[in-house]
């Protein structure tokens, strides 16, 4: 199941996440947020559960 969010950016920080996307091959802004949050998530999981792969 997917839940739909809204996020409020500042518009200096939309267009910095714009031109990243668009650099680094994102079809979007949503991609790049969800890997950000995906890589965030893994690398706090990790550090506080050292012993789980």
């Amino acid at each position: 199941m997917n839940t739909q969010i809204n996020v409020r950016l500042a518009n200096n920080l939309l267009a910095l996440a714009q031109e990243y996307a668009n650099e680094h091959g994102y079809k979007n802004v949503q991609e790049l947020i969800k890997e950000a949050l995906r890589e965030k998530l893994s690398c706090d999981f990790s550090k506080h559960n050292p012993h789980v792969n």
